[in-house]
């Protein structure tokens, strides 16, 4: 599930992923992010992983096409986990997604915030 966070503020905009993320999530979520790329422009996002997380099987496809089509929409992407894994992940992007990528451990989640305002 995507929950939009409370600190979400013009073109900073905050997610928490949480559960199963299935295609109805990506139905309700996509439109609500492209109505604020459409208003701001660029968007600076944070991405809050908790968990368990699964994808059902279209919502990896329904994944796969949202960064597809908004990578360029996106300045700055602060990834913010509670794993070794998802840093690794947020590094080997940086060389492919054009945009500026930070991990963040759950702890510095304010520094994540700081960093997207800045």
């Amino acid at each position: 599930m995507f929950q939009k966070l409370d600190k979400s503020s013009g073109n900073i905009v905050g997610v928490k992923l949480t559960g199963k993320l299935t295609d109805e999530d990506f139905e309700n979520f996509v439109p609500e992010i492209e109505n604020i790329i459409a208003s701001e422009g660029k968007i600076r996002l944070l991405m809050l992983m908790d968990y368990p997380q699964e994808f059902e099987l279209k919502a990896a496809l329904d994944d796969l096409v949202f960064w597809a089509k908004h990578l360029r929409d996106i300045e700055r992407l602060a990834i913010v986990g509670q794993k070794d894994w998802e840093k690794w992940i947020a590094l080997l992007e940086k060389p492919f997604v054009g945009t500026e990528v930070k991990y963040y451990n759950a702890s510095r989640l304010q520094d994540a915030w700081s960093w997207l305002r800045s």
